[in-house]
């Protein structure tokens, strides 16, 4: 049942960003809407979803509106506003795609995706952690792993390589790529996403146990190939 479930899922065809990623407005228009952006963000500690959690200051919120490319040095974009396009247009309908219901406004995703960059930004090595939803089981997370393996992710960033703070230009590129998998992970709300009621509903860890173990042996292989890929960029 499991492994049949994985061979119905349709290959996903990221969003692609656009030359254009966001209609060209007045700077004035950019500005107000980043303002109403940033006034929707809970003035209180919002769900603590990536920790560290920091009070911002003058220097974290002039890093979320820097411009930065988004369009492999042509055109550039707020930092806050391209985050937001990034988040609407990448990872929700990706998660949408699983079958993943993901908690929090996009702003909110938004928040502490910029509170992740941000960090990495300051330290390449900042203890980051992601808290997830308590609902969630091992089986939960190891089917999440499956689904997003290391070809889906290749082929998102591929679409998204544009996106300068994601890009290997970057000083800190590589390394939000690498908890990118996490931090979609941390806002997962188990309960709302219809794969993971499935996965209840139809899978047993009897049949869990049943999976065929040279298809695990190839994602395995897979997965070290590409931690063993990452650790260069921290050793």
């Amino acid at each position: 049942m499991y492994k049949q479930m994985i061979e119905k899922k349709p290959a996903l065809v990221p969003t692609k960003i656009e030359n254009k990623v966001i209609k060209e407005t007045s700077s004035q228009d950019k500005i107000t809407k980043l303002s109403e952006v940033i006034q929707e963000v809970p003035k209180k500690k919002s769900l603590p979803y990536v920790l560290p959690f920091f009070k911002p200051t003058s220097d974290y919120w002039n890093f979320t509106k820097k411009s930065i490319y988004i369009d492999k040095g042509i055109q550039t974009e707020i930092r806050w506003i391209a985050y937001l396009e990034f988040v609407e247009k990448g990872l929700l309908p990706m998660a949408k795609h699983f079958g993943y219901h993901l908690n929090g406004k996009p702003i909110q995703i938004v928040d502490n995706l910029c509170r992740l960059t941000y960090s990495l930004s300051k330290d390449a090595y900042a203890s980051v952690r992601f808290i997830p939803d308590p609902d969630g089981t091992v089986e939960d997370y190891e089917y999440f792993c499956f689904l997003f393996n290391t070809d889906i992710w290749d082929s998102f960033w591929r679409q998204w390589s544009s996106l300068y703070d994601f890009s290997d230009d970057c000083p800190f590129g590589s390394k939000v790529r690498y908890k990118m998998h996490n931090f979609l992970w941390s806002f997962v709300n188990i309960q709302l996403s219809s794969v993971t009621q499935q996965v209840d509903d139809d899978i047993s860890e009897t049949e869990l146990d049943q999976i065929d173990q040279e298809q695990l042996k190839t994602k395995k292989e897979a997965e070290d190939e590409y931690y063993s890929h990452q650790s260069k960029f921290y050793s």
